[in-house]
């Protein structure tokens, strides 16, 4: 675990805007110059459930749809950020082929998010 890092991002999960760049702020929820990444840098995505939202009397169906709803909008964001790259990148200048991720970034690879759902009839 010594190279784990875990940092706060305050926004919407259900809010594509909140998604694109993320910001991680202070334990005040001031932003911390320098320490913004976007969904393409990343490891690994886990999305858990809302489990506070289930206590105060939401049911496990929404609570999965807006866990899902995340993944979705998770999913198509890092596509569209790995085409923007393709394009900033341009051709494979030796094969002439349009660029793959391997050309952009032979090491990383998109990672595939994980989703928490908690109703076990879904």
């Amino acid at each position: 675990l010594k190279q784990l890092s875990i940092k706060n991002v305050v926004g919407n999960p259900l809010v594509r805007r909140d998604l694109r760049r993320l910001v991680a702020v202070d334990d005040q929820g001031q932003p911390i110059k320098g320490e913004t990444i976007t969904l393409d840098c990343f490891n690994s995505i886990l999305i858990l459930a809302d489990d506070i939202a289930i206590e105060n009397g939401a049911e496990m169906q929404s609570s999965d749809s807006q866990s899902l709803v995340t993944l979705l909008f998770i999913q198509d964001i890092q596509k569209r950020l790995f085409e923007k790259n393709q394009v900033l990148q341009g051709t494979n200048k030796r094969s002439k082929k349009p660029m793959t991720q391997e050309d952009i970034n032979p090491y990383k690879k998109l990672c595939n998010p994980i989703s928490e759902i908690l109703d076990t009839r879904t």
